[in-house]
């Protein structure tokens, strides 16, 4: 490949074929459309100032538009210079030459060559051609008067430290889309220095891609990143519409700096190539724009031995976390140590938790120990100052660093940081020395620390609880019992407490109030306590009244009565039982839990202290609770003796006692085999209550065919219908039967077969309307009566 030529000018003979501007001579085969453009791009006027007073004679005073752009119709490189010939062939002023040079392959035909190192090379000419052909020119060209020292020494007798950086800012932006950048110098020899500062500062891949003109009369019309022009020539609100750098009067756009250019112009255009060179290794080959270039750049420059600012540090250690993918282990490694060389404090937490993650992956073990550390200190520099910190797991030592920073902190902690180093530990897995733990808790952890600061310190760490429990030892027990109650006595077990009896009996209080721990189990084991810390009383009455705020439920009271037997009972106690008994004889419910404290009260020195009524109320319960349990065992089949025993029993005692016997004696009876003579000189309440048992039992479904059984029997039994009451009330009862199934009649009809005279009986009830029923069944006198006439035993 090589390049193509072009002559345009105002002359006599041409690809026109006419005299005036034309074509004179260009390289067969260029496009129509790359014409077009070159000879758009390379109009030509010069300046005001040589108009009004021209020097036909001097073309050196005319200013050399020298460009490089690409191709909007081909994407061609087309780099041009064009110059003032004076007068054409014809003698007409204002002539003025074009030589462009054409390539469609720029990176091959100017080889190690920018596009800016062309200005002042002998190959441009500046007069026509005899002929229209012009022949290829080979690439490489030759270098012209541009290199890295020259221009180095202009910016060196220039001062650019302060324009350069902003300069290579506004062409990146340019480049990237942004306004065109408009330079003016009072001389375009000046121009081309400030183009190849930029062109070699940028490399060859930014720098091949960047545009120019070291000239325009009319910079409005321009095509290009970079336009140079004279200060007389700068048009009306030129701000406006270009980043301006007008040098004359050192005006420049202002703005913020790019990261990349700063690097850039530090390093300057004789190390630049260096710094490139590094940075394409690094690169992934697809980074255009400044801000894609950056972090390779920063990374080389890092790895050169140049220090990076936070931004630079921050963009390379980023874009390290993707590029490691495609980049050599090795060669990341080098690039992390970079972002870890640059000074503390200049990556976040959550950047340094990415790289660690990087670090693990590659793997790169001391890089890991570095990141640890750092995390770490970091860490808990940020606890100890009240900041949240990131969580991360730590190995090795910066595991034991970590522990030593957080027991410094520890000792001087407010609650609330404390508890945040417990929590950042545990998360990053750092065990924390129990013995500073325990000191901490004992000697700084106060226990009226407002919550929940109290509460999360003692349930994250069994240490500090250990030593908060010897601190609440030495306390009042006030002061415990608040501990013991509020939300960090939820995390205090029991077996926290074994070398702490006061402490232990504190806890059983709350855990019983708290309903954790039922309160007679709160009682015994508060005893056992004492006993085994050989402490007295066992029982006082406050201990008492915490356990039973309310009212002593009677089954609880007659266990508690076997903790007064053995010794004199402290002051208060006596009164308690006597009014939580007092208060079981005064509510008239009399139940399993009353006998179960009347039987407990029987021989009991606790019976002869109570008021006289009271007494009595329990010894009457105590007189039918032992028959009350032998007629519950008795049955089935029976003990006709005990109940006649408790209908005595129920004609002496009270009204309180008869209650109860109302309510346990029906469903005894019930299940009596044979009823009948139980129920000789069954009292009427007990009659009473026995007939509603019945009735409730014997519902249709289910069909209690045993219960039927016995009642029906019990009808036929001389005892029984010797007493109307409880007849009726039988009869009643069973009445129920006749809304039974069919079924369920059958079922009790073959259970009452074995009797002949029962079922006869049976048949004839179920044959006979309710009305008159049991006299015409069973009739009067004693013995069981025989069958009505016509009556058979049968099936239902």
């Amino acid at each position: 490949m090589a390049f193509q030529q072009l002559y345009y000018t105002s002359c006599e003979n041409g690809l026109g074929g006419y005299g005036g501007y034309q074509f004179n001579a260009i390289t067969p085969g260029v496009s129509a459309a790359v014409m077009r453009e070159v000879e758009d791009r390379t109009v030509y006027e010069p300046p005001a100032w040589l108009l009004a007073d021209p020097c036909p004679d001097e073309p050196e005073a005319y200013p050399i538009a020298f460009s490089h752009g690409t191709s909007e119709a081909t994407g061609a490189a087309i780099t041009a210079r064009v110059v003032f010939t004076g007068t054409d062939y014809s003698g007409r002023p204002g002539n003025y030459f074009v030589h462009a040079l054409v390539t469609g392959t720029p990176e091959q035909d100017f080889g190690q060559l920018l596009p800016v190192e062309l200005w002042g090379a002998e190959l441009w000419r500046a007069s026509p051609a005899d002929g229209t052909d012009l022949p290829e020119l080979p690439g490489p060209p030759p270098r012209g008067a541009i290199d890295r020292p020259g221009v180095q020494a202009f910016l060196d007798a220039r001062g650019a430290d302060g324009v350069l950086p902003e300069l290579l800012t506004a062409v990146g932006r340019a480049m990237a889309g942004d306004r065109p950048v408009l330079v003016a110098s009072h001389d375009v020899s000046e121009n081309i220095w400030w183009i190849a500062a930029v062109s070699y500062l940028l490399g060859e891949h930014l720098g091949r891609r960047m545009t120019f003109t070291t000239y325009s009369h009319r910079p409005g019309y321009s095509r290009y990143h970079l336009t140079g022009i004279l200060p007389e020539t700068l048009p009306p609100s030129a701000d406006a519409s270009f980043q301006l750098f007008d040098l004359a009067t050192g005006q420049t756009p202002g703005g913020d700096v790019h990261p990349l250019a700063a690097i850039l112009a530090g390093a300057g255009v004789m190390a630049a190539p260096g710094l490139w060179r590094q940075a394409m290794v690094l690169a992934s080959g697809a980074e255009e724009s400044l801000d894609d270039w950056l972090p390779p750049v920063a990374a080389a420059a890092g790895l050169l031995g140049q220090g990076l600012s936070p931004a630079e540090t921050d963009a390379v250690a980023g874009w390290l976390l993707g590029a490691a993918a495609w980049m050599p282990a090795q060669l990341a490694d080098a690039v992390l140590g970079v972002a870890l060389a640059q000074p503390d404090g200049t990556l976040t937490d959550q950047r340094l938790l990415d790289l660690l993650d990087l670090a693990w992956r590659l793997p790169a073990p001391a890089r890991v120990e570095r990141l640890e550390l750092l995390l770490a200190e970091r860490a808990i520099t940020h606890l100890a100052h009240g900041e949240a910190a990131v969580p991360v797991r730590l190995t090795s030592a910066a595991a034991e660093a970590a522990q030593a920073r957080a027991a410094e902190v520890l000792r001087v902690a407010t609650p609330a940081t404390a508890l945040a180093v417990l929590e950042w530990a545990a998360a990053s897995e750092v065990v924390l020395p129990d013995a500073e733990l325990e000191t901490y808790g004992r000697t700084r952890l106060d226990p009226a620390t407002p919550e929940p600061e109290l509460s999360g310190i003692v349930g994250r760490s069994p240490a500090v609880r250990r030593g908060l429990i010897d601190r609440l030892a030495d306390e009042s027990p006030e002061v415990a019992e608040a501990v013991l109650a509020g939300p960090a006595g939820t995390h205090i077990r029991r077996s926290d407490l074994a070398a702490y009896p006061v402490l232990t009996e504190l806890w059983l209080l709350e855990s019983a109030t708290r309903g954790g721990l039922a309160p007679l189990t709160a009682f015994d084991e508060i005893a056992d306590v004492r006993a085994q810390a050989q402490r007295s009383p066992r029982v006082d009455a406050a201990l008492l009244r915490r356990l039973w705020p309310g009212e002593c439920p009677p089954e609880q009271i007659a266990e508690l009565l076997g903790a007064v037997t053995g010794e004199e009972p402290a002051p208060g106690v006596l009164d308690w039982f006597a009014a939580e008994i007092g208060a079981v004889a005064a509510s008239g419910a009399m139940n399993d839990g009353s006998l179960e404290l009347a039987r407990a009260l029987a021989g009991h020195w606790v019976l002869g202290m109570l008021p006289e009524g009271d007494a009595r109320i329990m010894r009457n319960a105590a007189r039918v609770e032992p028959l009350l349990r032998r007629a519950s065992s008795a049955t089935p089949p029976g003990d006709a003796d005990v109940f006649a025993e408790l209908f005595a029993a129920y004609l002496d005692v009270d009204d309180d006692t008869r209650g109860l016997l109302d309510r346990h004696l029906p469903p005894l009876l019930g299940e009596t085999e044979p009823l009948g003579p139980a129920l000789r000189d069954c009292p009427d309440g007990v009659t009473a209550a026995l007939g509603r048992e019945l009735e409730a039992r014997l519902t249709p479904v289910p069909a209690d065919v045993a219960l039927a059984r016995r009642v029906f029997v019990a009808l036929a039994d001389p005892d029984v219908f010797a007493q109307p009451a409880v007849t009726e009330r039988l009869t009643a009862a069973f009445d129920r039967v006749r809304e039974w199934r069919r079924r369920d009649l059958g079922t009790l009809a073959r259970a009452l077969a074995d009797d002949e005279e029962m079922a006869q009986l049976f048949q004839a009830w179920r044959e006979e309307q309710r009305s008159g029923l049991a006299r015409r069944l069973f009739g009067g006198g004693a013995g069981r009566p025989a069958p009505a006439p016509g009556t058979g035993q049968g099936e239902a």
